[in-house]
This record gives C-alpha cells, sequence and structure tokens, in this order.
C-alpha cells in the first residue's frame, strides 16, 4: 500500500478502457437449462434459506419432481450455480483481455471488465456472495480459482528486489489484488452511490503504481 507494486508499468487508458465482447450465455429451451436460469435468479435475489425447490420449479412452470430429474438436492444445485458464476466471470474476462498489455494495464482491465459484467449479471455476484455464508468451502473454491489464474501470468511487472527479500511475496500480492477486486465489487452492487467507474480505475492505477507514498511526492 505505501509503495505500490507494478512500479515499473507504464499505463495506457486507451488500451484499457477499450471496447468489450459480450459472451452470450442464453440458455436453450431444456428444462435442465431453465432451472439453473431460474435458480440464478431467485439465489441472485433472495437467501440461500428463503429459496426451495418449490419456488425455482414454480418460477418456470413446471412441476417440482422434474427438478430431481438433472439434481439431486438444493445443496447440489447451489454449488453449480456458484461454478457457473466463477466459470461465466472468468471466460468472460479473459476473452477481452489482450496480450498488450501489461500486468498493471490487465489488473485494472481485469477489474474494468468484472464491473462491466456485473452490469448484465448482478445475480451471479450475490450467489457468491451467499456461499459465503452457506457453503465456505464453495466460496473458497470459486476463489481459488482466480488465484490459479493470477498464478499462471507468473511473476511479471514484480519487484524482483521484493520478491528476493519476502518469502511469499507473489502469494501476498494476489490476495491483496483479489481483496481490492472483492470489495470493488460489493462496493458497486450495494452502494446507492453513482460511481465514476473509469476515474476511479485510473486512480486505482496510480496507487498501484506509486503506492500511498506516491501521493506525498
Amino acid at each position: 500500500m505505501l509503495n505500490g507494486i507494478f512500479n515499473n508499468s507504464s499505463f495506457d487508458v486507451n488500451k484499457v478502457f477499450k471496447s468489450i465482447k459480450r459472451s452470450d450465455y442464453d440458455y436453450a429451451i431444456k428444462s435442465k437449462d431453465r432451472i439453473i436460469e431460474s435458480g440464478k435468479n431467485l439465489f441472485g435475489k433472495l437467501s440461500y434459506d428463503e429459496v426451495n425447490i418449490h419456488n425455482i420449479m414454480e418460477n418456470i412452470g413446471l412441476a417440482s419432481g422434474t427438478f430431481y430429474k438433472y439434481f439431486t438436492n438444493k445443496e447440489s444445485f447451489f454449488e453449480l450455480l456458484v461454478e457457473i458464476s466463477g466459470k461465466h466471470i472468468r471466460h468472460f474476462i479473459s476473452e477481452n483481455l489482450s496480450d498488450d498489455l501489461n500486468r498493471l494495464e490487465r489488473e485494472i482491465r481485469g477489474i474494468f471488465l468484472f464491473i462491466n459484467y456485473l452490469n448484465f449479471d448482478r445475480n451471479c455476484y450475490n450467489i457468491v456472495r451467499e456461499a459465503e455464508f452457506v457453503n465456505r468451502k464453495k466460496a473458497i473454491e470459486y476463489y481459488a480459482s482466480f488465484v490459479q489464474g493470477y498464478k499462471k501470468r507468473g511473476l511479471e511487472g514484480l519487484n524482483n528486489e521484493k520478491l528476493r527479500q519476502i518469502p511469499n511475496y507473489n502469494d501476498t500480492v494476489i490476495e491483496f489484488l483479489l481483496g481490492i477486486s472483492h470489495y470493488f465489487g460489493i462496493e458497486y452492487i450495494y452502494s446507492n452511490e453513482n460511481l465514476t467507474i473509469d476515474k476511479i480505475l485510473v486512480d486505482l492505477a496510480y496507487l498501484l503504481k506509486n503506492g500511498i507514498g506516491g501521493l506525498q511526492k
């Protein structure tokens, strides 16, 4: 926080905030897909305990018994929704990240894409947040998938001296960056304020490059 992370990285606003290709996750007419979509809509707006199988099926005009043709119980169904949410978010971000971005630009564009994804699928984040309270194991798996994505990027952009001096420096950086994205999402979803996303992310890019110590210079 004091000294920044990506000290030697440049930042090109035009590369970070360029156009977005939206993934098409429209489901087919199959009953299983309709059940999944109904579950996403309900769990995305209500708590886990407020939703039952009857609600899910009534929402799409199918008998409750049809649920058990595809799913074992509510618990396993909810786990699947958490998996689907993570998979869709990661795919959307991945297909909109270009190879010409440096590590700092990738980080800021990743948050930019995450927020844009929430614009057309707000239910996914509510499902993940609910999992933190009712199925901690699944929530941990969700975040672990993002950690693995970070580790695949390697050590690009990080301070070589810090990597040598501080044990687990890369792991700490990953958790720090994940925390920023996580709370950014919470603020965006649950705040009643109109956030100026581009400006906030430009300011964040400065802090990730220079740290809060850079504000005093």
